[in-house]
């Protein structure tokens, strides 16, 4: 999460450069008088000059300018002022990721905020800033600060600001601040304080939603009590004279309160430190931050019954490597990136930044066996981004080869806004260009996406500008009330332009009217109304009631919006999704229904007194393009199981998504998922019973011949074949074995056969399979060996090998066996036409799906499938698409998904001339392979609406059967 917190902080920068950008060609090498040093010695000069309204030099001014390290730590440099003319410089070891520079006339009528992220550093370094203070804190947002909704006289209030500057202002006697602001600063925080030990605060991109641009707003402040916060290492000692950084959000939607002067704390000699600024909260998620070297502060934390322990932990031993830059004539002051998914603590990246000097070299503090993606970052030169071991501890080498350098593709986004397409201003675009790579962990191939991030701002004309290298890049939007994303391919030799629109500029209003279904009696006045965006661009909920005669109207900025009604007495219900918000909102209201369940534990006992909630789940459009979550959910219903485990719950929404659940009773927070239903009138629907218990342990072990016979058949009805791997189960042997017999990653043909991996417990702890294990030659080999037998679907040896682990050819060794008794390939595309020709030649429908090796859903329906053989082959043709190892294996998938997003198997029914009749895809989604009751439902409509030559009676004992 701090990761993210990092990024999005360094998102926040708008920097103004003097002149025009140097040529690097034209630059001596020899001479930079904005670096200086080298290693860990390495400065960057900061220097500028400011200028007044009219364009000339100014002295009477303040400056100050800091150095952001970390989220919440603010360095500050020392800047020595000449006349007009100011410079500071900074250490590339502290590997800041932003600097900010304030300006401000003496009178602090005046005001300037410069932002300047990482990668910006080399170009402002050397152009210099030129920053002019004409502009004066014309904006005036008032804050109101709230107890138990009384305003408080006197209470501190703070602004955070998008370009990371802050204001504070104090109270007046009606409780009201009024925070003085450039017109062009956005608000990202508002934070309030009392002496008297109350704090609250929001942030803007948290719900529930609210709008930067708004001229007032209020800060309800909580009382808040004396908190003991302890800090230990791994074995629990003390950490003394720790400093940290406190953070504080609200739940569920972790909303965090901000941070002041008081959130900065240090431990004592007992690794203790009293917090009086601690909101006294039931519920409340809070962890600590900190720019040490030495120490990692953990996410978790202990609650004790005096206070609050957090743990940390010792920085890992890194290892210094060297590299270098080059193709380019200028070198200097390049900005190289390093980022790892193996970071020091679980689920957390490590993120390192290098700066060259003046000949390209650099240093970087690595971790051992860590893979690193490699990259530049600068305004003007990229790389081709790559990634690496950059220290092996195995052979104590380094791997930092030169990174070669050249000139980016000039990518210019125009932006507008509104019904006008007016230029949106100041708006901050990142764009972002992955890569793909592999990495070995605990023996395990992983995978992982991530890459070189680079940040522009529009100008007066809503255009950004930027250098990117070829290829696909991703460019987004991320603002409180509006975010998007778009892809677009970096022409090689040319220029790439895009446009990104907002369609609105202001809240538009929108109006709605609900009628009942026929024969629903219920009352339309004060139904309750919820609205919800769900576009991905917006994040608006809104809570209203409709007028007698179900009237209603809201404003929002949402394209597409999420709409639930339900009346006073629960008897209707109506829930839609509106794309189309041009034209007046009509929600039809349906009667409400019960919905019966049971819940079974260990041992098929029932679950007394257990509660259980009923979600209503919308959700928007499936092209994944948005940045906000795609889904609302307007209402929960709560229940309790009785004596038997049974429940109902009463009069639920018909025709929406619902989601069942059990929340345990330990952690109101943690749930069990028990179904996902649909309600639709006419059904005849059983009980649901749900079985949260452990399963029973299998009454025996199945013998060899048993696991090949069923692998056998696994492998005739997916295409596959049989491999057996036998080896003596050593560790090296085992390695082997993961990472070239059944590494999907390391050889794409490994999954084409289902692997059997056979140790000595397999072959020599029972007689029976012992004896079936020597009947077919499976043999095992000797310490440092790997047998492989590949055997085709029928059960036919078709070739055997042994492969010793000390034969530096081993790796090759397993790979052409793999290839040589892998199955031919398919071509996905001749599949197609064969099926559909036999179809028009027998009079059938061709029943399509996708399917892949290592899905077991799509091992499931293809076992199915083959039991009813007889029966559905006189209505079907079937037709088995892998899309991740067929010939045109991805076109064809997109043929049968109609290109949307869904899982696998995916399957859909043709008529013979190829038309699709109908698919998978039921209100729920896709039903796979079709279990429950939701995914029967699903499957019987598929062959009622298709069949011609199966009877009722047929299809009712293939829907029995699953």
């Amino acid at each position: 999460m701090k990761a993210n917190l990092l990024l999005m902080a360094a998102h926040c920068c708008r920097v103004l450069l003097l002149g025009i950008p140097l040529c690097a060609a034209c630059c001596n090498a020899a001479e930079h008088e904005w670096l200086r040093g080298t290693g860990d010695s390495l400065e960057l000069r900061f220097s500028g000059e400011v200028l007044n309204d009219n364009g000339q030099p100014m002295t009477d001014f303040t400056i100050a300018c800091q150095v952001r390290v970390t989220n919440n730590d603010l360095q500050t440099m020392d800047v020595k002022v000449d006349g007009s003319r100011f410079e500071t410089w900074v250490p590339a070891r502290m590997q800041p990721y932003f600097l900010l520079i304030h300006v401000a006339s003496k009178d602090e009528r005046f005001a300037a905020f410069e932002g300047i992220s990482s990668q910006q550093f080399r170009q402002v370094a050397m152009n210099g800033l030129q920053i002019k203070l004409n502009k004066q804190r014309s904006r005036v947002v008032k804050v109101k600060a709230e107890y138990q909704g009384k305003a408080i006289p006197g209470a501190h209030v703070q602004a955070g600001f998008v370009d990371s500057s802050r204001t504070v202002a104090k109270a007046n006697k009606d409780g009201i601040a009024e925070l003085r602001m450039l017109a062009d600063q956005e608000l990202s925080q508002l934070t309030a304080w009392t002496d008297d030990f109350k704090m609250g605060g929001f942030g803007f991109s948290r719900r529930p939603t609210r709008d930067p641009a708004a001229a007032e707003f209020s800060v309800e402040l909580s009382q808040c009590v004396d908190k003991k916060l302890r800090v230990v290492d791994e074995t629990g000692a003390p950490v003394a004279n720790f400093e940290f950084v406190l953070l504080m959000a609200t739940l569920p939607t972790y909303n965090y309160i901000g941070t002041n002067e008081n959130s900065r704390l240090t431990t004592d000699a007992n690794g203790e430190v009293i917090y009086r600024w601690f909101p006294d909260w039931e519920e409340r998620y809070c962890y600590i931050t900190a720019n040490s070297k030495t120490w990692l502060p953990e996410q978790d934390h202990a609650e004790t019954e005096d206070g609050i322990v957090f743990r940390v932990t010792r920085s890992s031993e890194r290892k210094r490597v060297s590299g270098k830059v080059c193709g380019v004539a200028d070198l200097a002051g390049l900005q190289v990136g390093f980022r790892s998914f193996q970071g020091e603590r679980e689920n957390e990246s490590d993120l390192l930044a290098a700066y060259t000097d003046a000949d390209g070299s650099f240093t970087v503090d690595v971790l051992p066996d860590a893979t690193y993606c490699v990259y530049v970052l600068d305004p003007e030169f990229v790389c081709q981004t790559t990634d690496m071991i950059a220290f092996d501890s195995s052979v104590k080498t380094t791997t930092l080869p030169e990174i070669e350098v050249f000139k980016g593709q000039k990518v210019e986004v125009a932006v507008t806004t509104g019904a006008a397409k007016q230029p949106y201003r100041n708006l901050q675009l990142s764009f972002r260009k992955e890569h793909s790579f592999t990495w070995r962990e605990d023996g395990q191939i992983r995978n992982g996406r991530t890459g070189p991030t680079w940040w522009a701002t529009t100008n007066e004309q809503g255009i950004a500008t930027i250098n990117l290298p070829p290829g696909k890049v991703e460019v987004s939007v991320f603002t409180p009330l509006w975010r998007a994303k778009e892809e677009v391919d970096v022409i090689a030799g040319g220029d790439t332009r895009l446009t990104l629109h907002r369609p609105f500029e202001d809240k538009q209003r929108l109006t709605g009217e609900l009628f009942l279904n026929e024969g629903v009696q219920a009352d339309l006045s004060d139904v309750q109304i919820s609205i919800g965006s769900v576009d991905g661009k917006f994040d608006d909920e809104l809570a209203l009631t409709a007028d007698s005669k179900g009237a209603f109207s809201f404003e929002t900025m949402s394209t597409e919006v999420a709409v639930f009604a339900y009346t006073k007495d629960g008897k209707a219900a109506g829930a839609a999704i509106f794309s189309d918000v041009s034209k007046p909102l009509r929600l039809e209201l349906h009667r409400t229904m019960d919905y019966y369940g049971q819940i079974l534990g260990d041992e098929d006992q029932p679950r007394a007194g257990e509660t259980v909630v009923a979600s209503v789940r919308m959700e928007g459009n499936e092209d994944y393009k948005g940045t906000f979550v795609k889904m609302f959910r307007p209402r929960r219903f709560t229940t309790q199981t009785d004596a038997e485990g049974k429940y109902v719950l009463r009069r639920l929404p018909a025709n929406v998504k619902i989601n069942v659940a059990l929340t345990t009773k330990e952690d109101s927070e943690q749930s069990i998922s028990l179904d996902t239903v649909y309600l639709e009138f006419a059904e005849d629907r059983p009980l649901a019973i749900s079985r949260t218990g452990t399963s029973k342990p299998l009454s025996s072990k199945r013998t060899l011949e048993q696991r090949t016979v069923s692998t056998l058949r696994d492998c005739r009805v997916m295409g596959f074949r049989m491999m057996v791997i036998t080896s003596s189960s050593d560790k090296p042997s085992k390695e082997f074995i993961d990472r070239y017999f059944t590494d999907y990653n390391e050889n794409k043909e490994v999954s084409t056969f289902i692997q059997v991996v056979l140790s000595a417990a397999d072959l020599q702890d029972s007689a029976t399979d012992s004896a079936y294990g020597e009947k077919r030659g499976w043999e095992l080999p000797d310490h440092g060996h790997v047998n492989a037998y590949a055997i085709d679907s029928a059960g036919n040896d078709l070739g055997k090998i042994q492969i010793s682990l000390q034969d530096s050819n081993s790796p090759k060794l397993a790979a052409a066996f793999v290839h040589e008794h892998a199955p031919e390939k398919q071509d996905a595309s001749q599949k197609w036409d064969k099926a559909f020709k036999l179809a028009q030649q027998t009079d059938r429908r061709v029943w399509a799906r996708i399917s892949q090796r290592y899905c077991g859903p799509c091992f499931l329906l293809a076992r199915w499938l083959d039991d009813h053989k007889e029966t559905l082959d006189k209505e079907f043709v079937m037709l088995k698409i892998d899309d991740y190892y067929d010939l045109n294996g991805v076109e064809i998938s997109k043929r049968l998904t109609l290109g949307k997003p869904f899982g696998i198997p995916f399957h859909a029914i043709y008529s013979p001339d190829g038309t699709m009749i109908i698919d998978s895809a039921g209100p729920l989604g896709n039903i796979g392979h079709p279990s429950g009751y939701e995914g029967k439902k699903q499957l019987r409509k598929m062959f009622e609406t298709s069949t011609k030559h199966l009877s009722i009676e047929e299809i009712d004992q293939l829907i029995e059967s699953l």
